[in-house]
C-alpha cells in the first residue's frame, strides 16, 4: 500500500509539472523566434512606406525614450548606458553577438549621435525588384519644422538599415524629405510627422 501511494504521488507530481515544463519550453521557443527577426519587425508598422522608382522606403520614427525602451527589451547592450552627471558621457555596454544594430567599428561619437535628440529614425531601403536591402546607398533626411526652419541629418548605415537621432523639439507638423542615393540616382519622398 505504501509503495502504491508513493507511486501515485510521484505520478501525480509529474503530471502536474508537465504543463509548467511545456510552458517554459514554449517561452524559450518564442524568445528564439523573436530573436531571429530584424529590427523592422520589432518596431511594428512603419510611419512611412513608399516606393520611388525601384526603391522601397520604409521609415519608423519614434521618440528616443521609446527607442531606448525597445532596445532594452530586445536585450541590446547599447541601451545599458548610464549618463554620468558630471561628464555627461554615455557609457556603452556593448554586448550580445546577435545584435541587430551593427555597431562594430562604430565609435562613441557615432553612438551618441544615434541616441541624441528627441526622436530616432530608422530606414529600410529595398530594391523593389529583388526585395533585397540596398547595400550601396547613402541616405539623409531634410527636416522642415513647423516654424519653417530647415536642417538635414545623414542617416548612418547599420547592418540591415539606416538610422539616426533627430531633434523634433517644436510642437506641430514637420515635413520630412527622405533622400536615398543608390546607383548614382537620387530617390526622394516627402512625408509628414506630427509632434504633439
Amino acid at each position: 500500500m505504501k509503495t502504491k501511494s508513493i507511486l501515485l504521488f510521484t505520478t501525480l507530481m509529474i503530471a502536474l509539472a508537465m504543463p509548467a515544463v511545456a510552458q517554459h519550453e514554449h517561452n524559450e521557443q518564442s524568445k528564439a523566434k523573436t530573436k531571429g527577426h530584424g529590427m523592422s519587425s520589432m518596431m511594428g508598422e512603419p510611419t512611412f512606406d513608399k516606393s520611388v522608382n525601384s526603391v522601397n522606403m520604409k521609415v519608423w520614427l519614434i521618440t528616443q525614450d521609446e527607442h531606448k525602451k525597445m532596445m532594452k527589451e530586445m536585450g541590446h547592450g547599447m541601451m545599458g548606458m548610464s549618463h554620468g552627471k558630471e561628464s555627461g558621457r554615455m557609457e556603452h555596454n556593448m554586448m550580445s553577438e546577435g545584435m541587430k544594430h551593427d555597431t562594430k567599428g562604430m565609435d562613441e561619437e557615432t553612438m551618441e549621435a544615434m541616441m541624441a535628440g528627441t526622436h530616432h529614425i530608422m530606414l529600410v531601403a529595398t530594391d523593389t525588384t529583388t526585395k533585397k536591402p540596398i547595400d550601396d546607398a547613402s541616405a539623409k533626411i531634410v527636416i522642415s519644422s513647423p516654424s519653417k526652419k530647415t536642417s538635414s541629418v545623414e542617416l548612418k548605415r547599420m547592418k540591415d538599415h539606416f538610422g539616426a537621432g533627430l531633434t523634433l523639439d517644436e510642437k506641430g507638423t514637420y515635413i520630412l524629405n527622405l533622400r536615398i542615393e543608390a546607383a548614382k540616382k537620387i530617390h526622394s519622398a516627402d512625408f509628414q510627422y506630427l509632434v504633439r
